[in-house]
């Protein structure tokens, strides 16, 4: 796909529908809402096992980066591709679209 705008990503996708790695970094006891400390133990074994369930069936562990690692889908637009879905919808204005982090955004307003 052409991407020659840049971004912030420097993701360079070879199609509109893509998978992108997700990195979600492992948290510590004590560490977050759900810690031992602010819920108590149960509480935060609990959360430590779900988290490990879900890593253990569809990510990787990445120990250079201390996390695991998923696939998370992502839909590349084409430049006008963003900005002509909404405004298709009634009640929207777009104000602005632009190029950032690897894709097309729009900034829009709902109107009455």
């Amino acid at each position: 796909m052409d991407q020659t705008q840049g971004g912030r990503s420097g993701h360079l996708f070879e199609s509109q529908d893509v998978f992108v790695p997700f990195h979600k970094r492992q948290t510590h006891a004590g560490d977050g809402p759900h810690s031992a400390q602010n819920h108590g133990d149960a509480a935060a074994t609990a959360a430590t096992s779900t988290n490990s369930i879900a890593s253990a069936e569809h990510g990787c562990y990445d120990p250079a980066k201390k996390a695991h690692v998923f696939q998370r889908y992502c839909h590349v637009y084409r430049q006008g591709e963003l900005t002509d879905l909404a405004a298709s919808v009634d009640g929207t204005r777009i104000l602005e679209e632009y190029y950032d982090a690897g894709n097309w955004c729009i900034l829009a307003q709902k109107v009455e």
